[in-house]
């Protein structure tokens, strides 16, 4: 499993402290590659603060997304402005933004350049957008579960200064009939 690792694990990498890097320098390495990839390298390092060389980081975390990819659930969510994005637990957790500044209370979710990822959803999610701007917005909201993905989009919609717009997703409903999204605004 980790031979393209050199049969190390990711705590034999800790351990060793090989080539220490800081998060800027992973952003960097990773502004091109696909956000799920760039996601989960974040997680690692937030919540494990694991900081291994730069090879060795893409190597590790190519390998964890190309072996959990037909096993992963998460849900993400992007935006197109001008709105801040965020995502409520059950708990009333939120992971996005609130007044312009980064929240990140969900277990093991992201937010990086107006999108949400959450990996292994607690439960339902509620999915609010607020107007920082009149104008229009978009919104794409995809939840994937066993390697099957479903995709709900808003195209312009209209919203102004402070308006919530919060959507639910029976995911369930959703997948068979297209059916099971309610919005509330505010």
């Amino acid at each position: 499993m980790f031979s393209s690792l050199g049969d190390k694990t990711i705590a034999d990498y800790a351990n060793e402290n090989i080539e220490k890097l800081t998060f800027p320098v992973l952003s960097k390495l990773f502004k091109d590659e696909n956000l799920l990839y760039q996601s989960f390298v974040e997680v690692l390092i937030q919540k494990f603060a694991v900081t291994l060389g730069a090879d060795k980081t893409k190597d590790l975390a190519k390998l964890i997304v190309d072996q959990l990819v037909g096993q992963l659930s998460y849900e993400q969510t992007t935006v197109h402005s001008p709105v801040e994005p965020r995502v409520y637990s059950s708990l009333g957790e939120l992971t996005g933004l609130l007044h312009k500044k980064v929240k990140h209370e969900i277990s093991i979710s992201v937010y990086s350049q107006e999108t949400i990822t959450t990996y292994f959803p607690p439960d339902t999610c509620r999915y609010a957008v607020v107007g920082i701007d009149t104008g229009t917005y978009g919104f794409d909201i995809s939840s994937t579960q066993d390697g099957q993905t479903n995709t709900f989009s808003v195209a312009a919609n209209l919203i102004t200064v402070g308006e919530a717009n919060q959507y639910t997703i029976d995911w369930a409903t959703y997948a068979q009939t297209g059916e099971g999204v309610t919005l509330k605004q505010e």
